[in-house]
């Protein structure tokens, strides 16, 4: 699934996504939702209440997918400074 790029407020710098999976699993009264880019094989973990609805929760874990490859992606360039 091809996804628009990161705009939305605090995002920071763009991240790019290849293609994204997403996992749910029920937990109870609440689904686990994982995204995963198989690009960079990172993955990102979500809980929340099964009322949210699919489209809610997938939007949830997408924008902590962003969240973890920014910051990743921060600390390489940070190691990248220190040890140039």
């Amino acid at each position: 699934m091809n996804y628009a790029p990161d705009t939305g407020r605090g995002a920071g710098q763009p991240v790019r996504l290849g293609e994204v999976l997403f996992e749910f699993s029920a937990v109870g009264n609440s689904v686990k939702v994982c995204a995963v880019d198989t690009d960079t094989l990172v993955e990102a973990t979500i809980f929340g209440p099964v009322s949210a609805g699919e489209p809610a929760l997938r939007h949830a874990a997408l924008q902590k997918l962003r969240y973890v490859l920014r910051k990743k992606q921060a600390e390489a360039d940070t190691n990248k400074r220190l040890y140039a």
